[in-house]
C-alpha cells in the first residue's frame, strides 16, 4: 500500500508540475498573442469566438468579455455571415485566405484549422493583416503604369524599345507603339522579337545602328538629326531621340518629319519661283527701303528702263534720282513720293502716273503702283512700274483722231446728219443745224423731221431713211427738195448710207447733202473726198487691240486653284443696287453650287456680315482662319462648312482708292493663310485690279476705234459713189472691183487687216478720174490716142490725190500701180514683177475682169467668160498666176457674182 501511495503522490506531483508548465506556457502564448500587431482570434465550429488578442479587441472596439462566445462576423468584421474562405478551410481542413474591406481599410484574412488525430476540425484561428497601404501603393503603381502605357499607346510619335544582343552587334525589338506602327506601316506583331537589322535593312546605312550602340554602351542620350531613311518597303525623313533605360534597354522616340522637310523644300522652291517671277516680269519692279527711302533691288526690266547697267548702279539711289525734277502737276518729286508712300501704307494700293528720268536725262511717263511689305521685320516697298510712253502716244493720237473727225464733220462744206432706226436725229454738224434754223447741233437731238421746218418733206425723208435701212443699201447722190426756215425751197443732192452696230445690224442712217442750187465744182468734191480720206487714215492709225476682261478673271481663278493649290476661288463685283449684291464673275474649283447657296451682299454688318461683303464694304482684307469661329452670318458659316471649307481670305479689288470687287480664296484646312501669304495674295489682287482697269481702258479705246473705222468706211463709200456719179456708165465699178479684190484676198488667206486695205484701195482706185472731163468718160465712141492717154493719167492723178493722206496702209501706191503689168507693159511707171505691190496685183486682175464683163460707153458687155479667158491667157505674163487662179476659182467654182 505504501508503495502504491508513494507512486500516486509522485504521479500527482508530476501532474501538478505539468499543469504548472501548461499554465505557464498558456500565459506566455497569450502574452505573445497580445504582442502581435495583427488581429488574431480563434473560433469554434459554430464560428463563436474562443480567444482574441488585444489587436482584435481594438478593431472590434469591445472589451474581451463582450467578444468571447459571439459569432465573429457579428463582432469584426461585420458581415452577413462567415467568410467564404473560413467555411472552405473548415470543410477541407486546410489553410485559406481572402481580402476583406471594412470602410476605407483593407484586411487580408488567413484561416488556420486545428484538427484532431482523425483530421476532424476542432476550431479555427484567424489572422487579420491590415494591407491598406500595400493596396494603395499597388494602385498607384498600376495607375502610373496605365498612364505610361496610355502615353506609349496614344502619342503620335513613334516609340521603339530595343534590347542589345550579341554584345550590341544587333538589337531586338522589345516593344513598338501604335505611333511607330503608323509611321512605319508595320504591325507590332510584325516587329517585336525580331532583329532591327532584319526589320529595317537600311538601318546601318541610315546611321541609327551606330547611335543605338553608343547610347547602349555609354548611357548618354543622343539626338539623331533628321535624315532620310529608305529601303524597299518604306522611305521618309526621321528625327530620333535615343536614351537608355536603367535595366539596359534602349528607347528611340522618333517622328516622321517628311511633311515638314517637304514643306521646307517647297518653301525654298517657292522663294526661288518668286525670285524667278521677279526677275522675268515684263513690268519694272523696284524695291525700296522705307526707313532710308533708298532703292535696294530691281529686276532687269527696271534696270533697262532707267538705263542702269547693274544693281550696283541702282543701290543707294533715292526715288528722286530716277524721277523728273518736276512732275506733270507741278508737284516737287520728294513731296509727291512721300505722299504716295503714305497713301500706300494706309492701304490705298492703286496705280498712279509719274514722270521718271532715264540715266541719260530723258524724261518719260510711267504708271506705277506701290505695295508695302516686310522681310524679316524690315519695312520695304515694292514699286511696280510700267512705261506708258506708247500708250500716251496712242491716247494722243486717238484724241487727235477724234478731234480731227469732229473737225472734219464741222468744217466739211456739206451738211451731215445721222439718225437712229426711228429716224430721230442723233447728231449733225453746225451747217446742218443752221439750215434747220438752230443755233447749236445739240438742239437737234431727239427730234424727227416732222418737228423741223421742212415738215412738208418729212414723210419723204422718212421713206428714204426706211428704204436705206430695210435694204441695208446706200442711196447715193439723189436730189430732193427742202423747205427752209424762212419758207423758201432749196434743192439738195443727198446721199444716205446705213449705219451698223458692232454685230453688223443696221442701227440708223448717215446722211450728207449739198445745196445744189448753186453748183459746186469738181474741186470742192475733191477737197471733200480728201478730208474724208485723211479722217480714215488718222482713225485707222489709232487702232488699239485689247484682250477680254472675263478671260483674265477666269485665268486668275484657275491659277489660284491649279497652281496655288486652293480648294476654291471666285471673283465678284459689287453692284450698286438696293440689295448691295455681289455678282460672281468667275470661279474655279470643285464646289459646284456653293455660290448659289449663299446670299452674296456687301451690305451686312456685325452678325449679318460675310467676308466678301466686308472686304468690299471696308476696303480691307478679311482673313478667316477658322470658318466656324467667324462672328458673322451663321448661314454663310453653315454653307461654307457644308462644302468642306475651313478657312478663307477675301481680298478687295481697288480702283481709285475704292473697292469695286473681291477675290475670295477658300481652303479645307484651318489657318492656312499666313501673314506673308496674305500679303502676296493681296499683291495679286492689286495686280488683278490693275489689269482689269487696263483691259477696260483698252476695250473702250477699241470700241471707239471701231466706231471711227465704220463711220469713215461709210464716208469713203459715199465719196466713191459721188465720184462715180460723174461717169454713169461706170457707176458701181469701183465698188464691184473692191468686192472682187476683197474676195480674192480672202481666198489667198490674207488677214483682215490686209483685206481691209485692199478693199479701201479698190473703192477709191479710180478717184483720179475726177480730173478727167465727164464728156470723155461718158463718150459712146472710141477715144482718140490723146484722149486715151488723158484717161490713163487717172492712175497718176489718183496717186497725187491720195498721197497726202496718212493711211496705215500704202493706199496711194496701190492705186498708183493698179494698171501696171508683170512684164512691164503697164502704166504709168512700167513696173515689173516684184516691184509691183501684192495688193496692186490683185486689183489689176479684178479691174480687168470687171471692165470686160461690164457695159462700157463704147461697147456692150463682152461677158464673164471673155473676161476670164483674158486673165487666163495672160497668166504669168501680164498677171500674177496665184491671183489669176484665185479669181478663176471664185467665179467658176465658188459662184462669185458681182452685186448690182
Amino acid at each position: 500500500m505504501s508503495n502504491d501511495s508513494e507512486q500516486l503522490q509522485r504521479r500527482i506531483a508530476e501532474l501538478e508540475g505539468q499543469v504548472r508548465q501548461v499554465e505557464t506556457a498558456h500565459r506566455e502564448w497569450l502574452s505573445a498573442l497580445d504582442s502581435i500587431d495583427s488581429a488574431v482570434f480563434m473560433h469554434d465550429l459554430q464560428f463563436r469566438i474562443l480567444r482574441a488578442n488585444r489587436a482584435y479587441q481594438r478593431l472590434a472596439d469591445r472589451p474581451y468579455d463582450q467578444i468571447v462566445g459571439q459569432p465573429y462576423y457579428t463582432v469584426f468584421p461585420l458581415l452577413p455571415g462567415p467568410l467564404a474562405s473560413c467555411q472552405q478551410a473548415l470543410t477541407h481542413c486546410a489553410e485559406s485566405q481572402e481580402e476583406v474591406t471594412v470602410g476605407q481599410r483593407v484586411y487580408r484574412s488567413r484561416a488556420f484549422v486545428v484538427c484532431d488525430d482523425a483530421s476532424h476540425p476542432l476550431h479555427s484561428v484567424h489572422i487579420l493583416d491590415d494591407i491598406t497601404q500595400e493596396r494603395r501603393s499597388q494602385l498607384l503603381l498600376h495607375d502610373r503604369e496605365d498612364r505610361l502605357r496610355g502615353i506609349f499607346n496614344n502619342t503620335r510619335s513613334g516609340i521603339a524599345i530595343y534590347r542589345a544582343v550579341e554584345e550590341g552587334a544587333d538589337f531586338v525589338f522589345v516593344d513598338f507603339n501604335p505611333g511607330a506602327e503608323q509611321i512605319e506601316k508595320l504591325a507590332r506583331g510584325q516587329v517585336v522579337g525580331r532583329r532591327v537589322t532584319e526589320v529595317f535593312p537600311g538601318v546601318e546605312a541610315f546611321g541609327l545602328l551606330d547611335v543605338l550602340r553608343r547610347v547602349w554602351q555609354t548611357g548618354q542620350p543622343e539626338d539623331f538629326e533628321p535624315k532620310i531613311y529608305r529601303d524597299t518597303r518604306v522611305e521618309g525623313w526621321r528625327e530620333n531621340h535615343i536614351f537608355r533605360l536603367d535595366q539596359g534597354d534602349v528607347v528611340a522616340i522618333y517622328n516622321d518629319v517628311t511633311v515638314r522637310k517637304q514643306a521646307e523644300a517647297d518653301l525654298r522652291d517657292s522663294e526661288e519661283r518668286y525670285r524667278t517671277l521677279f526677275e522675268s516680269s515684263r513690268d519694272a519692279l523696284v524695291v525700296l527701303d522705307r526707313s532710308a527711302l533708298v532703292l535696294i533691288d530691281a529686276n532687269p526690266t527696271a534696270l533697262a528702263l532707267f538705263g542702269l547697267g547693274n544693281l550696283k548702279a541702282l543701290r543707294g539711289l533715292s526715288p528722286m534720282d530716277i524721277s523728273a525734277p518736276v512732275q506733270a502737276d507741278g508737284e516737287e518729286p520728294m513731296a509727291g513720293a512721300r505722299r504716295l508712300i503714305d497713301e500706300a501704307l494706309s492701304g490705298a494700293v492703286a496705280p498712279f502716273e509719274w514722270l521718271c528720268r532715264h540715266r541719260d536725262g530723258a524724261i518719260f511717263p510711267v504708271e506705277a503702283m506701290l505695295t508695302p511689305f516686310e522681310v524679316d521685320g524690315a519695312p520695304l516697298l515694292l514699286a511696280t512700274v510700267r512705261d506708258i510712253s506708247e500708250r500716251k502716244r496712242h491716247e494722243a493720237e486717238l484724241q487727235a483722231s477724234h478731234d480731227l473727225l469732229r473737225s472734219v464733220v464741222e468744217n466739211i462744206p456739206h451738211r451731215v446728219f445721222w439718225k437712229d432706226s426711228n429716224s430721230r436725229y442723233l447728231g449733225c454738224n453746225t451747217l446742218f443745224a443752221r439750215d434747220a434754223g438752230l443755233e447749236h447741233p445739240e438742239q437737234l437731238l431727239g427730234k424727227d423731221d416732222f418737228a423741223m421746218g421742212w415738215r412738208d418733206q418729212a414723210e419723204l425723208y422718212r421713206s428714204d431713211d426706211k428704204a436705206v435701212m430695210d435694204s441695208d443699201t446706200p442711196k447715193l447722190d439723189f436730189e430732193e427738195p427742202q423747205t427752209t426756215p424762212e419758207g423758201g425751197e432749196i434743192w439738195l443732192r443727198t446721199s444716205k448710207v446705213p449705219l451698223h452696230d458692232e454685230q453688223g445690224a443696221v442701227r440708223g442712217v448717215l446722211g450728207i447733202y449739198a445745196d445744189v442750187t448753186e453748183e459746186h465744182n469738181n474741186r470742192l468734191e475733191l477737197q471733200r473726198a480728201n478730208i474724208a480720206l485723211r479722217t480714215i487714215g488718222a482713225g485707222n492709225s489709232a487702232l488699239i487691240h485689247a484682250k477680254e476682261e472675263g478671260v483674265l478673271l477666269r485665268e486668275m481663278c484657275r491659277a489660284a486653284v491649279e497652281q496655288g493649290g486652293y480648294r476654291f476661288a471666285w471673283i465678284g463685283y459689287a453692284l450698286d443696287d438696293p440689295g448691295k449684291t455681289i455678282e460672281p464673275q468667275a470661279w474655279a474649283g470643285q464646289a459646284n453650287g456653293y455660290l448659289d447657296a449663299l446670299t452674296l451682299t456687301w451690305g451686312g454688318e456685325g452678325r449679318k456680315a460675310i467676308p466678301s461683303g466686308e472686304a468690299i464694304r471696308t476696303g480691307e482684307i478679311q482673313l478667316v482662319p477658322n470658318v466656324e469661329l467667324h462672328p458673322g452670318d451663321r448661314r454663310w458659316i453653315a454653307e461654307t462648312r457644308r462644302f468642306g471649307f475651313s478657312s478663307c481670305v477675301a481680298l478687295p479689288l481697288m480702283e481709285g482708292g475704292r473697292p469695286f470687287g473681291v477675290l475670295v480664296l477658300l481652303d479645307d484646312a484651318l489657318g492656312v493663310f499666313g501673314d506673308r501669304e496674305v500679303a502676296i495674295l493681296n499683291e495679286m489682287a492689286g495686280d488683278l485690279a490693275y489689269g482689269v482697269r487696263m483691259l477696260r481702258i483698252q476695250q473702250a479705246h477699241a470700241g471707239h476705234e471701231r466706231q471711227i473705222r465704220n463711220t469713215l468706211l461709210e464716208t469713203v463709200q459715199t465719196v466713191a459713189a459721188i465720184v462715180e456719179m460723174r461717169d454713169p456708165y461706170t457707176a458701181g465699178h469701183q465698188r464691184r472691183v473692191a468686192d472682187l479684190a476683197l474676195a480674192i484676198g480672202h481666198d489667198l488667206g490674207w488677214d483682215d487687216e490686209h483685206c481691209q486695205a485692199l478693199y479701201l484701195a479698190g473703192v477709191v482706185h479710180d478717184v483720179g478720174k475726177i480730173n478727167i472731163p465727164a464728156e470723155i468718160l461718158s463718150r459712146p465712141s472710141r477715144l482718140t490716142p490723146i484722149e486715151l492717154e488723158y484717161v490713163r493719167s487717172h492712175a497718176q492723178a489718183g496717186y497725187e490725190i491720195l498721197k497726202p493722206v496718212h493711211f496705215p496702209w500704202p493706199i496711194a501706191e496701190i492705186v498708183h500701180q493698179h494698171h501696171e503689168r508683170l512684164d512691164g507693159s503697164g502704166y504709168p511707171q512700167g513696173l515689173q514683177g516684184d516691184d509691183i505691190l501684192p495688193e496692186a496685183k490683185i486689183l489689176m486682175v479684178a479691174d480687168v475682169v470687171e471692165a470686160i464683163s461690164s457695159h462700157r460707153p463704147y461697147r456692150p458687155s463682152l461677158g464673164m467668160e471673155a473676161a476670164l479667158d483674158e486673165i487666163e491667157s495672160n497668166r504669168g505674163t501680164l498677171f500674177d498666176p496665184e491671183v489669176v487662179d484665185a479669181c478663176l476659182r471664185l467665179i467658176r467654182d465658188k459662184g462669185f457674182v458681182f452685186r448690182d
